[in-house]
């Protein structure tokens, strides 16, 4: 049967369908002159998930990972929803995106559960602070050959970028101390002290350039997930 031989109920339906799939958020950029900026991902729009997938599975992320596994279906579903709106949950997924709002990155915080009690009193952080922890990831281009994840693609971004992550974290940090600022404008109460962190392997160079670009401190080591990583620490 042919789309127009449907009930016409039925072709609304699979019209909004359709364009729901399709709809994008803009991009936020903190200026013009960004080369990339951040939107929320659309769970229900395969170039969005597919762009995800491609991120989480390529060897040079998993060799960063803890612990290096993929996301299951259901997981990256519920991850790529977070509402980052929800004020007692403290998380945001956002992706990095070019002129074409396409995802080139995934950028991501949530609350830091490493820091101790005495390395935030150390570092003289109040008590009342929110302190996230933040991760991301850029799309690679190239795969190893005969990568079981590629085979028969045809859809595979090849343009090389630069400056993905340095750029969606600088955007990023400058979007959550806005919403602090509206959040506790709102709810006519001072704005809380935000903290960054983020945790690296000692030979993650690319990672921790990101971080040194948007003004982290190097606070240390500490077991992360049973394995010694890099703290950084920023004042957004």
């Amino acid at each position: 049967m042919k789309f127009g031989e449907l009930h016409q109920e039925t072709q609304d339906l699979a019209t909004q369908a359709i364009e729901s799939s399709n709809l994008l958020d803009p991009p936020w950029k903190s200026s013009p002159e960004e080369p990339y900026g951040i939107r929320r991902f659309n769970p229900i729009r395969s170039e969005d998930t597919q762009r995800y997938k491609d991120m989480d599975r390529h060897p040079e992320v998993l060799k960063w990972m803890l612990p290096p596994e993929v996301l299951s279906n259901e997981d990256l579903d519920s991850l790529i929803r977070t509402d980052e709106s929800v004020v007692e949950d403290h998380r945001a997924v956002w992706a990095i995106v070019d002129e074409r709002n396409e995802a080139l990155g995934w950028i991501q915080f949530y609350p830091d559960e490493i820091l101790t009690k005495e390395k935030r009193k150390e570092l003289g952080i109040p008590e009342n602070a929110l302190i996230l922890e933040t991760s991301y990831c850029k799309l690679f281009n190239e795969w190893p050959k005969y990568s079981r994840f590629i085979k028969d693609r045809d859809n595979l971004d090849t343009v090389t970028n630069y400056g993905i992550a340095s750029s969606g974290l600088k955007q990023s940090l400058i979007k959550l101390k806005q919403m602090e600022s509206v959040l506790s404008e709102n709810l006519k109460i001072e704005p809380r002290p935000l903290f960054i962190t983020g945790y690296t392997d000692l030979q993650n160079i690319a990672s921790e350039s990101a971080l040194i670009k948007n003004n982290f401190q190097k606070v240390g080591t500490v077991d992360y997930e049973g394995e010694i990583n890099n703290a950084w620490i920023v004042k957004a």
